[in-house]
């Protein structure tokens, strides 16, 4: 009868291959390389140069630079940068937007209380800034001590309006050419508002640590939530970090 001998590898090399399988997980979750590889959290420069260059070459043949204009006449630079989010809602009907108040950064704090009780808004409300992008600005306003704040600190004009505290917000990407009497829905995008859920073990922190939009927004969360890092949420418990479905 043949033997034969297996050899069984020391401890010390499982160690190191988990030690490795460990180290290059927590590689891969640098904020640099979750960036590098989702492309949608490319710098705003990165993103956009070789359309920048398509641009020029437009322009070029247009003989403007703001040709790009004319595809929404009824908006300030055609909706490119510095228009007025408050121009464009007085445009839509009552029935499809949210009750707003516009408040210019020289409004007093009873002022703008008494403008809300007049259109009947109260606490929960929404403030954004009334020229901005990317969700920079946007905050839920939960009282007056919360409103009085942001009046404060806002470099610029802003609008308050009613929460609309619906399950699912949606993007929609609408376009009709001027010939044409019914226009086309070319996309739509789910926004998915930033949520951590459960699972009986890990805490809060450990949980954000292994959701790559979290670790993007660690500082804002550390800032916003540190007091609750050391908890450890029931499994299947889920809890909410943003209420905001913009993830720049």
């Amino acid at each position: 009868m043949q033997s034969i001998s297996t050899s069984t590898p020391p401890p010390e090399a499982g160690y190191r291959q988990t030690y490795f399988q460990h180290l290059s997980r927590r590689m891969s979750q640098t904020p640099f390389l979750i960036r590098l590889r989702h492309w949608e959290y490319w710098p705003f420069n990165v993103v956009y140069f070789p359309i920048f260059l398509y641009y020029l070459w437009l322009s070029l043949k247009a003989r403007s630079f703001f040709f790009f204009s004319a595809s929404n006449p009824s908006i300030e630079t055609g909706g490119m940068l510095g228009e007025s989010k408050m121009s464009i809602l007085n445009q839509i009907a009552d029935e499809y937007k949210p009750k707003t108040v516009f408040v210019p950064i020289s409004a007093s704090l009873d002022t703008v209380v008494s403008e809300l009780q007049e259109q009947g808004l109260d606490f929960p409300l929404i403030a954004k800034p009334d020229v901005g992008e990317r969700g920079r600005g946007v905050k839920k306003i939960e009282s007056r001590e919360v409103l009085h704040q942001y009046l404060q600190k806002s470099p610029l004009d802003f609008l308050i309006q009613e929460y609309v505290d619906a399950p699912l917000e949606l993007g929609v990407f609408y376009y009709r050419y001027p010939h044409e009497a019914h226009g086309i829905v070319s996309s739509i995008v789910k926004k998915e508002f930033l949520t951590l859920r459960g699972n009986g073990v890990d805490s809060v922190e450990r949980l954000i640590m292994q959701n790559e939009r979290a670790i993007l927004q660690l500082p804002t969360l550390t800032e916003r939530y540190g007091h609750l890092f050391h908890q450890i949420p029931n499994a299947g418990e889920r809890i909410e970090l943003g209420n905001i479905g913009n993830h720049c």
